[in-house]
C-alpha cells in the first residue's frame, strides 16, 4: 500500500511541474497524459516485478 500511495503522490507531483512550467496548450496536455500513462505503466511494471522478488 505504501509503495502504491508514493507512486501516486509522485506521478501527481510530475504533473503538477509539468502544468506549472508550461503553458497548457491542446496538444501539450495530450502529451503530458501520453506522459503519465508511460509513468504509470512503468510504475506498475516495477511493483509487479517487486511483489514477484
Amino acid at each position: 500500500m505504501k509503495t502504491k500511495h508514493r507512486g501516486a503522490s509522485a506521478t501527481s507531483q510530475i504533473l503538477l511541474q509539468c502544468n506549472k512550467y508550461k503553458p497548457a496548450r491542446q496538444g501539450q496536455i495530450h502529451n503530458h497524459h501520453l506522459l503519465f500513462v508511460s509513468i504509470v505503466n512503468k510504475m506498475k511494471n516495477d511493483q509487479s516485478g517487486q511483489k514477484e522478488i
